[in-house]
């Protein structure tokens, strides 16, 4: 860290023809010192040049802006004549260039500028040179710098700064950016909307370059400000029509979108609706299916119970033959029937009905078999008592044949003949017979006169 050199001021001292040691006072924000006119023009351009005067004041008073409260103890020191040459604190010798840049301090002004370097443009000293620049010309390296910085610098700081250094400095860094290609219409936007003043700087940027916030922005600090004459010029309106169209055709194109998606909202809730109601067709229609497939397994019982009361009442293999082979043949394309009962559920109907036809006609034939069947019991029956008359008559006459001398009861003895098995099961008790219900999906009973019943 550098100290003060007083350069400049022992160049003035050696330069005096005369040892001027009036007293003066000097006076920064209220605090009042002491000093003599001679080192006070030795330190001070400004009191130099007053020597020239042929009255002198006899008081300056300075207003600055000091940060840290120790800065007044070290102006004390300095006005009685105590040249400073010893280290400081940054925010003092920040304090002692404001004082300088009053009273025209070149050495303090120097000393400022080689302490934080301000040669070097960087971010560290960034705010120092801002602080520099409010009462030095700008130059050209510092502009650059800022302007390939923004970023790192950050907008809000340099908005700050742009109050500070004022309208000149915002519109060098804006020009230096367009120069260099860099993008900086987030900084132009976000400083036009912190103070309208800037607004005249939007004319810089291509407004082809503008993002649709960018440009609405832009519209609504126009229309939406209370200072509407400061910005109401030709060239701002034409270039808020050079990009309306731009805004007012996407707009009409998201219009026409949010009708087009209107209809489709429609369409989509008639065709839920329709999705809705297939969606109860198929659940009644898979209903009815079940119901289908309830029938056909009962059918596939009644089949089944069907053919083996068929068995049972099948006595005489040859003469039903014919007819099992049927009613297997039958079964088995009922079963393949069955089967294929994955088909639509509006063919069951059909199929089912089909079944039912059959099974109706096994069943009459079924019905044609009991009563064949019933015909020749009652056949055998007549036969069977015809072959006991008989077998009793031919006994009679063999007994006579045998023995002669047998007597009247014994001729008259009846001969036990063996009687034909009967083919069918008993009935119950309460005379039923278990083998023979009632005709499966019929509503109707046999009457008491069926063998069968």
């Amino acid at each position: 860290m550098s100290i003060i050199h007083w350069k400049k001021a022992f160049e003035n001292f050696a330069s005096f023809n005369q040892n001027n040691n009036q007293s003066i006072s000097i006076t920064i924000n209220n605090h009042e010192y002491s000093s003599t006119i001679f080192f006070l023009s030795a330190i001070s351009n400004k009191l130099k040049n007053d020597l020239n005067v042929e009255t002198i004041p006899t008081n300056y008073t300075f207003t600055c802006t000091i940060s840290d409260e120790n800065t007044y103890k070290i102006l004390e020191d300095l006005f009685k004549g105590k040249l400073i040459n010893k280290v400081l604190e940054d925010s003092i010798i920040t304090d002692l260039f404001e004082v300088a840049v009053a009273i025209e301090c070149p050495d303090l002004i120097d000393y400022y500028y080689e302490n934080f370097q301000l040669s070097q443009y960087t971010l560290k000293n960034f705010d120092k040179n801002i602080t520099y620049f409010k009462h030095f010309e700008l130059k050209d390296e510092f502009i650059t710098f800022v302007s390939q910085n923004i970023n790192n610098i950050g907008i809000p700081t340099l908005i700050q700064c742009c109050s500070s250094l004022g309208y000149n400095f915002a519109e060098l860094i804006i020009k230096s950016c367009i120069s260099q290609s860099i993008d900086c219409n987030d900084f132009v936007i976000s400083l036009v909307e912190n103070s309208l003043s800037y607004f005249n700087l939007i004319l810089l940027l291509d407004e082809s370059k503008l993002n649709e916030e960018a440009k609405i922005k832009i519209i609504s600090f126009y229309f939406n400000s209370l200072n509407k004459d400061e910005v109401k010029n030709e060239s701002i309106i034409a270039y808020i029509n050079s990009f309306l169209p731009s805004l007012t055709n996407p707009r009409i194109e998201n219009e026409k979108l949010r009708k087009e998606s209107e209809i489709t909202k429609e369409e989509n809730e008639k065709l839920r609706k329709e999705s809705e109601t297939t969606k109860q067709e198929n659940d009644v229609i898979r209903k009815e299916s079940e119901i289908n497939k309830i029938e056909i397994d009962k059918l596939k019982q009644e089949i089944e119970i069907l053919k083996r009361e068929i068995e049972k009442y099948n006595q005489d293999p040859n003469s039903y033959k014919i007819e099992n082979d049927k009613l297997r043949k039958e079964l088995d394309i009922a079963k393949r029937e069955i089967a294929d009962y994955k088909k639509d559920p509006n063919e069951y109907k059909e199929e089912n009905e089909k079944v039912r036809k059959e099974l109706e006609t096994i069943r009459q034939e079924n019905e044609k078999l009991r009563k064949a069947i019933y015909s020749s019991q009652q056949e055998i029956a007549i036969l069977s008592k015809e072959a006991e008359s008989k077998s009793r008559t031919i006994a009679g006459i063999l007994r006579n044949l045998e023995d002669p001398n047998m007597d009247d009861e014994q001729k008259s003895e009846p001969v036990h003949v063996h009687k034909p098995v009967n083919c069918f099961p008993p009935k119950h008790q309460n005379g039923s017979n278990p083998f023979c219900k009632r005709p499966f999906g019929s509503n109707t009973f046999r009457g008491s006169n069926d063998p069968f019943y």
